[in-house]
């Protein structure tokens, strides 16, 4: 009797640590405001990150798979477990034990086939609904652990046919009926409050159901209408929540960028942000009309900024542009662009933006954006402290990377930014010191696919992202015993 009331009371003990120290990793990027950022993050640090090793990899099948979502300590009926979520092209979605890197559990999700002549779909990274995420305070609070430490709260998947399923998070079981986006395949996707939203970037081909760009919106019970935004032109960027309850979504035109402040259940516009974007022949041919594919869900993100909040977003035309709106009143909105200027660059080296926007703050409050530039074939990372001058968001180049052909979204948690980046020589998980750029790490350790996820995903020391052949990757701190 005693040996099991002393077992009850470690598990019990254990079931608190976890709810005390548990991170989660909701979304491609972490939260619903896409900041790209890890604020509970304990254990990789600048001192420790050196030490970072391979912990195991798993193939989970010859199709593609999403960006993992990383949920922190759950309790399940196999004690209590750190559980890494993908989901394949065919629509299985596996759990997988972020310590041990065996399969915890899978299902075979049931997905209609797409209409014939329609492109190929990427699966896009299973999400959990989320209220204020870690954009709102550079301290960590963990409200949310308790919610998340009995696997309860339901994992949201959308298959390639649009389907959304909700499964339990520690068994993969049915916790309501499928609920329905209108369209095969959305290329965004993002779960705050109590909606669900799925996006269509470019136009699809005819005959591929809806073929214009949209955004789309089902409350998460399955009651209601289903409101659906379409661009009066252009097409739809990105979309990320407000700190406040709005949804923000990038509209990108030939000539103008368009932010749009939208009411999260009706889809309805409160605000707006025109600006007239002109680009030089030569800087758009370096560019590139539209980012690449893998950059559609950090190519917009929001954080707060004084007593409102400002968004970040990326045009086809290289800029970067800031949009603060105060207290939620339009009037107070000021905006600025920045596309490579020498004045923000004491380099003297013009940059386009490509994507991959991440933003953190330190504890003394102060705010950090970072993205990924480009001048050609080349591609670097930038950090700037984001400032206010004469009233006007404005931004103060902290440091640069080195260049690589290639470079993933980026990361960033205990003051370590990380990414996928190929130099010429093959992928290879890179660490840089987030004040300060130096390169802490650099490895290669396990990778053998030629296409790796931009989508990593970090929690409780584990580092998570996969290959375009099914491979799901997860460094780490090798355990001592």
């Amino acid at each position: 009797m005693r040996a099991r009331t002393n077992l009850a009371l470690l598990f019990a003990m254990a079931c608190c640590l976890a709810a005390a120290n548990g991170a989660d990793w909701l979304s491609v990027r972490g939260d619903a405001q896409r900041t790209g950022w890890q604020p509970d993050e304990r254990h990789l640090t600048p001192k420790t990150v050196k030490s970072m090793r391979l912990l195991w990899k798993k193939q989970l099948g010859a199709d593609a798979v999403s960006p993992p979502m990383l949920l922190g300590p759950i309790v399940t009926h196999r004690g209590i477990k750190e559980l890494v979520f993908v989901e394949s092209t065919t629509g299985r979605v596996s759990a997988v034990d972020a310590d041990l890197g065996r399969v915890f559990w899978s299902r075979d999700l049931a997905v209609k086939p797409a209409p014939k002549g329609c492109p190929a779909v990427a699966p896009v990274s299973p999400a959990m609904l989320s209220s204020v995420a870690a954009a709102v305070s550079p301290v960590s609070s963990n409200d949310d652990d308790d919610e998340f430490s009995d696997g309860s709260r339901p994992l949201r998947v959308v298959t390639a046919d649009g389907s959304v399923h909700a499964l339990r998070a520690s068994t993969g079981e049915d916790v309501a009926p499928p609920g329905k986006f209108s369209g095969q395949g959305p290329s965004m996707f993002a779960g705050f409050g109590e909606m669900l939203f799925a996006g269509w970037g470019e136009r699809a081909p005819a005959g591929c159901d809806d073929p214009r760009p949209r955004l789309e919106a089902i409350r998460a019970d399955g009651l209601g209408a289903a409101p659906v935004m379409r661009p009066e032109s252009g097409v739809l960027f990105g979309i990320a929540a407000g700190i406040h309850g709005a949804l923000y979504a990038s509209i990108d035109g030939p000539k103008a960028v368009v932010g749009l402040v939208l009411a999260s259940e009706t889809l309805k516009r409160k605000d707006t942000l025109s600006l007239r974007v002109d680009v030089s022949k030569e800087l758009r041919l370096k560019r590139g009309r539209f980012p690449e594919s893998q950059f559609l869900d950090s190519t917009i993100l929001v954080f707060p900024w004084q007593r409102g909040e400002m968004a970040a977003s990326v045009s086809s035309g290289g800029q970067l542009i800031l949009w603060r709106r105060g207290d939620g009143d339009a009037a107070n909105s000021t905006s600025a662009i920045f596309d490579g200027l020498s004045s923000h660059d004491p380099a003297n080296e013009r940059w386009s933006a490509l994507g991959g926007l991440a933003t953190w703050a330190e504890a003394s409050g102060e705010r950090w954006l970072c993205l990924i530039t480009t001048d050609g074939d080349s591609r670097r990372l930038l950090a700037f402290r984001v400032l206010e001058t004469n009233g006007k968001p404005d931004l103060k180049l902290a440091w640069r990377s080195e260049t690589f052909m290639s470079i993933g979204a980026p990361v960033v948690g205990a003051g370590v930014v990380y990414f996928m980046a190929n130099g010429g020589k093959g992928p290879a998980l890179t660490a840089l010191d987030a004040k300060t750029g130096a390169l802490l790490l650099s490895t290669s350790e396990g990778l053998e696919a030629s296409e790796i996820s931009e989508g990593v995903a970090l929690a409780n020391g584990h580092l998570c992202f996969t290959s375009a052949e099914g491979t799901l990757y997860c460094f780490g701190l090798p355990l001592e015993i």
